[in-house]
């Protein structure tokens, strides 16, 4: 039986009665968990978020990108297209303007509903989708992201396809490509890094341009040494660190897509010395349907099969500014990559 709005709210009025009868803690509840496009609930978001916010937490939204379910031959290709994360973005983005000042939680999400797409969600595809999907959530103003999952070990088991991790019949960890993505993501974005507008590092190297309706992106974030975020956004660039994000999702290519980033008329401190070198890292695997996670290698490294643990060396590359004073290299198809600079601490 589906509730309606009005059902909904005032069987959660009495819920929030019993909880405070019971002396629970406040504002320890994820409220709404709302799924699938009802308008009468997203309608219905801001004011439920305004009428519980001295009780709630967090708000809780359920999306994916794709349906297992009415589209059973979903493709890598509709996974890794931009409809499945800035169309994501901007779906979720305006259900966090609806509920603030309260947190936004992509409470369940993943590649592909109903359990995944099979010969994609367990792929190499998840990896790199997930990168950009969690940039552009993250750019629209969503908290958190929950990754919903299953631990059975089986790849024939539909359920559990999009897992970021599973177990084996010996109660083993088996780590799966997603995870891969998932840990690239939050080296890339550590540090309290805040997002700068597609204006502030000027790229060439993608198709028909960063705006181009292609599915290859970047994305870009600066981070500062101190653990203060208050005045992050304030900050001049000194002592910062700054992070360019390349995904190259389009199959088509023929070879490396060459790019070449210059930040430096946008943020004056990494016109500095120690900005003259930047190191790059990449998220590789030998195919986009690799399922095989211990495959895969973020910065030179893989991720053992049996408990997780981290396999290798990390790996980076020098990138040093060419003569007009930009960084120039090349991100192989079906990949990513992250040039990192750290700039004004001279």
């Amino acid at each position: 039986m589906q509730l309606s709005l009005k059902a909904y709210e005032a069987r959660f009025a009495n819920f929030s009665t019993l909880y405070k009868a019971a002396r629970m803690p406040p504002k320890v509840t994820q409220g709404a968990v709302f799924c699938c496009v009802n308008p009468s609930f997203i309608l219905g978001l801001g004011p439920y978020a305004r009428q519980f916010e001295a009780e709630l937490r967090t708000i809780s939204y359920h999306d994916y990108p794709v349906s297992h379910c009415s589209n059973p031959h979903a493709t890598a290709a509709d996974v890794l297209s931009r409809a499945a994360s800035k169309g994501q973005g901007e779906k979720m983005g305006v259900f966090a303007k609806a509920v603030a000042p309260l947190p936004l939680w992509a409470g369940e999400a993943n590649s592909a509903s109903c359990g995944g797409a099979p010969n994609v969600s367990e792929t190499f595809a998840s990896s790199l989708w997930s990168l950009d999907f969690l940039a552009e959530l993250s750019k629209a103003g969503v908290a958190g992201v929950n990754f919903h999952g299953g631990p059975h070990p089986s790849p024939a088991a539909t359920s559990d396809l999009y897992s970021p991790v599973a177990f084996d019949d010996h109660g083993n960890m088996q780590v799966r490509p997603l995870f891969l993505g998932l840990w690239a993501f939050t080296e890339f974005a550590a540090n309290r890094s805040r997002w700068l507008p597609a204006t502030t590092v000027k790229l060439s190297g993608l198709p028909g341009g960063l705006f181009a309706k292609h599915d290859s992106y970047a994305h870009a974030v600066l981070s500062h040494d101190s653990t203060d975020a208050e005045n992050t956004t304030s900050r001049s660039s000194a002592c910062a660190t700054l992070r360019v994000l390349v995904i190259v999702k389009d199959e088509a290519l023929s070879g490396p897509m060459m790019v070449t980033v210059d930040v430096s008329a946008a943020l004056p401190g990494f016109n500095s010395s120690s900005a003259a070198a930047g190191v790059l890292e990449r998220l590789l695997a030998p195919s986009l349907s690799t399922s095989n996670a211990s495959l895969i290698t973020w910065a030179g490294r893989s991720l053992s099969n049996t408990d997780g643990g981290v396999l290798g060396e990390r790996v980076s590359e020098p990138v040093r500014r060419d003569a007009g004073g930009a960084f120039a290299f090349s991100v192989p198809p079906l990949s990513a990559a992250v040039l990192t600079v750290r700039g004004g601490c001279d």
